[in-house]
């Protein structure tokens, strides 16, 4: 498992890198470790999200919180 990590207004700790990887465990019990992801995290108008794509040599799959209603 490879992660790549990208910013905007918001600095990537080790800690933030450890929550990361932490749920793409689960991920990697389904795919195994043969696969890439990056997390792209930022801060909009006091609102932290994250986006996380995976690329596997089958395809790849993108995923973003919803906001709550």
């Amino acid at each position: 498992m490879n992660v790549e990590y990208t910013g905007r207004h918001y600095e990537v700790t080790s800690a933030i890198r450890k929550e990361v990887e932490l749920g793409l465990g689960k991920i990697r019990k389904i795919l195994g470790d043969r696969f890439e992801a990056k997390a792209i995290l930022a801060v909009e108008k006091h609102r932290h999200k994250a986006e996380i794509t995976i690329n596997r040599a089958m395809g790849h799959w993108s995923a973003w919180p919803r906001p709550k209603t």
